[in-house]
């Protein structure tokens, strides 16, 4: 493949978004709604092209997630010393071993080139990545409450607090 054909070569300004050794008034190549596109579409690669393309960013995530493995579990142990942590500190526990997890499969699939590796690093992200949904979505339940409770003590107290200041 050559430079030419990466999806990530940025548009060329200096024609218009066309691609270079096009002229603005050329039809040789229309598009069903236009010029063509300014990136142009890659052929069917095979599974090895995938493959190879994917294990550079997969590799690239392995020491990060790790990382944040180690930092989920350390705050789940330190968690789970206090009180009421205990209830929470399995989940931060769990995260960062499917972090843990998810860094050794990105290893193994860019060192192996193994398709297998990396469905496994895929979904050790989908697990981690649903969790994460789940927990922010009964945060926001639960935050929506606890201001609703907060107010209705606050509108009690104010209440309370008129009625001892203007007795009748």
């Amino acid at each position: 493949m050559d430079d030419g054909d990466r999806w990530d070569d940025p548009p060329q300004a200096e024609t218009g978004g066309r691609p270079a050794g096009s002229a603005a008034g050329d039809s040789a190549t229309p598009g069903p709604s236009g010029p063509p596109p300014a990136y142009p579409r890659l052929e069917s690669p095979g599974a090895g092209d995938w493959i190879a393309r994917l294990a550079a960013p997969t590799e690239a995530t392995k020491g990060w997630l790790k990382f944040m493995g180690i930092v989920s579990i350390a705050a789940g142990v330190v968690t789970a010393l206090t009180l009421f942590g205990i209830l929470w500190a399995w989940l931060y526990i769990w995260l960062g071993v499917l972090l843990w997890q998810a860094g050794e499969r990105a290893d193994q699939a860019a060192a192996r080139r193994d398709p297998f590796m990396l469905e496994q690093y895929l979904l050790k992200l989908k697990t981690v990545i649903t969790i994460a949904g789940v927990v922010v979505a009964v945060g926001l339940v639960l935050s929506v409450f606890a201001m609703l409770a907060v107010l209705a003590v606050g509108w009690v107290g104010l209440m309370a607090g008129l009625r001892d200041a203007f007795p009748l």
